[in-house]
C-alpha cells in the first residue's frame, strides 16, 4: 500500500491508513459507537464524515484551493481519489508529502 511508502512521519501514515479505511473518529463514526448524539459538522452544519471533513466541508475546500491550485495539483477530492493519484504519481515524493501533510493539518 502506498501509504506505508510515503516519506512522512509514522503518525501521518497511521492517520492516512485510518482515513482510507473510514476509521477516523469523525462524528458519523462516533455516532455509530454512541459517543455523540448527532453528526453535524461544527464548521458548516452539514453531516460530518471522513470525506466531508477532509474534502467537502467549506473549510477543507478552501484549504485545498489555497494550497494546491497555485501548483497545479489536480486530484479527485475524496480518500480513494487521493490514493489513485498517489499510485499514478509515485515518483513525485514532494507532492505526496504535501498532500499527506495537508490532510494531517485539517
Amino acid at each position: 500500500m502506498m501509504i506505508w511508502k510515503a516519506n512522512v512521519p509514522q503518525r501521518i501514515q497511521i492517520f492516512l491508513w485510518l482515513l482510507v479505511r473510514n476509521k477516523l473518529l469523525t462524528r458519523d463514526n462516533l455516532l455509530k459507537r454512541q459517543h455523540v448524539a448527532d453528526t453535524t459538522c461544527l464548521f458548516c452544519n452539514e453531516a460530518e464524515s471522513v470525506n466531508h471533513l477532509l474534502f467537502y466541508c467549506v473549510v477543507a475546500r478552501e484549504l485545498w484551493r489555497e494550497i494546491f491550485s497555485p501548483i497545479g495539483s489536480n486530484i479527485e477530492l475524496n480518500s480513494h481519489g487521493l490514493l489513485d493519484w498517489w499510485a499514478r504519481n509515485d515518483n513525485k515524493t514532494a507532492d505526496i508529502m504535501l498532500h499527506a501533510t495537508a490532510l494531517w493539518t485539517l
